[in-house]
């Protein structure tokens, strides 16, 4: 039986990678360019944490946004997922620094966790789970190290 014939939940379940640190499931899928899973129903893309909660737990009212508690874009664990509106998740974005670009979510980092995600090991998924970032940017933090280093410093 191929994957787009399994049932939802155990695709999802397929391409979860559990974080023991965090307790999130990784998304090891496609990715949408701003970091969220993505994954394909009926031939069109979804966000993987939408289609997790509404698997796992129930039906998502109409507009209603599925914010991540953990704060890491790439989770469907629906325990780590809830119900808000746009205007809580805004507002809980902004606060945690977690709007925006990647190179403005770059910007906002100290110098200290830009430093550690440099030198960290393992997947660009894991380290951004680690550091509730997105992977685009830890893909950024990282290809500013290589920027640097041609620059010569």
């Amino acid at each position: 039986m191929t994957a787009p014939n399994l049932p939802i939940s155990e695709r999802l379940l397929l391409r979860a990678e559990p974080d023991l640190n965090s307790g999130c499931w990784l998304w090891n899928g496609a990715l949408w360019r701003d970091g969220y899973g993505r994954i394909l129903i009926n031939k069109v893309g979804m966000a993987a944490h939408r289609v997790s909660y509404r698997t796992f737990v129930g039906p998502i009212p109409e507009g209603a946004h599925v914010l991540h508690k953990c704060d890491v874009p790439m989770c469907i664990n629906p325990q780590h997922l809830t119900i808000g509106d746009h205007k809580t998740n805004m507002r809980d974005m902004a606060a945690k620094g977690r709007s925006g670009s990647p190179s403005a979510g770059y910007r906002r980092m100290s110098k200290a966790e830009k430093d550690a995600i440099r030198t960290a090991t393992g997947s660009l998924r894991s380290i951004a789970a680690r550091f509730g970032r997105a992977a685009s940017t830890v893909r950024k933090a990282r290809s500013a190290l290589t920027t640097q280093r041609g620059d010569g410093e």
